[in-house]
């Protein structure tokens, strides 16, 4: 329950992702706090998670291009 609020209000201020038609890239592990922002604020907007190992450009590229 504790990130949600935090969703809704990332939601609120990011209101670029078109609902349930966009994706977000996660780089960072979900144990750490802007993960966890990450999970559920993809879930709120219903987007498409892009997970990825660790931030690399060449690949985040790859990942993107796919998306």
């Amino acid at each position: 329950m504790t990130g949600r609020p935090n969703a809704l209000q990332a939601s609120a201020w990011l209101n670029v992702v078109r609902q349930g038609e966009d994706g977000i890239v996660a780089a960072l592990p979900f144990f750490h706090s802007f993960g966890t922002l990450v999970m559920n604020f993809s879930m709120t907007k219903a987007a498409k998670l892009i997970l990825l190992p660790r931030f690399e450009i060449d690949m985040t590229l790859k990942a993107l291009s796919k998306a």
